[in-house]
């Protein structure tokens, strides 16, 4: 097999070594600067035997690879790297930012002046060391899976505008600023506006700046969920006290603010109030 290689064929830092099978490794020396060469061209001409009848091979050597575009193997483009970079870089932010918030950010802090949602950086305030409660069943059943009331909690959780609760099912409490809209919010958050119209419980329309809606991060089915009513704590409250004011299931109310039954949320605090599918928007 190796008498059949082209002369030319060799591997980019050693010229007198190439693979015998089509690999983007291969690199042909009749080109100045040295360039990979497509599989397709090694398979028909390098491999088999047949380079006397390559162009490449024919022609003089040292002549720019751009007359034989379609012999040179293209790298990806410069663009899509990028992406794939930021693909990864993403999920590191989010972890960076949640380190630093549990350090910086207390319960109960008012965070209304903090800028609005940034898609980019979308930090889960949520440090878990036990597997999460399942969040995507519609109504928690009296057998769904909470924090154990005779346990300390196993997650510290900032409830605070911008600043998402849970993992599998993120939620973010935004007052709406001047000049953010539906589709801003929407295209910002990654969702789309009918995920967050029917995921709020009575929420009138248009949207008003300093309005308080719940928005859904990075999820656009959210019909398993049910609405949810943002509130902002204003006195010490216990999870049952809170479920019986609003007349709402008290464990609905400890799964979705990932909170055991011995909590006592403080002032400040923003909750996520948790009503059956009933509540329709309103124009």
């Amino acid at each position: 097999m190796k008498a059949q290689l082209c002369p030319y064929l060799g591997l980019r830092d050693d010229s007198d070594t190439a693979f015998s099978f089509p690999s983007t490794a291969n690199h042909c020396f009749r080109l100045i600067p040295v360039t990979a060469v497509k599989l397709d061209h090694q398979r028909e001409f390098c491999l088999s035997g047949k380079n006397p009848l390559c162009e490449v091979f024919r022609g003089e050597p040292g002549r720019s690879k751009k007359r034989f575009k379609d012999v040179v193997h293209r790298p990806r483009r410069v663009r899509q790297l990028i992406r794939n970079w930021l693909f990864w870089l993403f999920p590191t932010l989010i972890i960076m930012a949640s380190i630093f918030g549990l350090v910086l950010i207390k319960p109960g802090e008012d965070l209304t002046s903090s800028p609005g949602i940034n898609s980019e950086i979308t930090p889960t305030m949520l440090i878990e060391s036990t597997k999460t409660p399942p969040l995507n069943t519609q109504v928690p059943s009296p057998s769904a899976t909470v924090v154990v009331s005779t346990s300390t909690p196993t997650m510290v959780v900032v409830r605070a505008l911008d600043i998402p609760i849970g993992i599998q099912n993120p939620l973010v409490i935004h007052q709406v600023r001047e000049g953010e809209s539906m589709s801003y919010l929407a295209k910002h958050s990654n969702t789309t506006e009918e995920a967050i119209i029917s995921l709020n419980y009575n929420l009138s329309l248009p949207l008003w700046p300093n309005v308080v809606i719940v928005i859904p991060l990075n999820q656009v089915y959210v019909n398993n969920l049910p609405l949810f009513e943002p509130y902002r704590v204003t006195e010490a409250i216990s999870p049952q006290a809170l479920a019986a004011n609003f007349s709402i299931d008290i464990e609905m109310l400890m799964v979705y603010n990932l909170v055991d039954p011995e909590y006592v949320f403080t002032v400040g605090e923003w909750v996520l109030i948790p009503h059956l599918r009933i509540a329709t928007p309103t124009g």
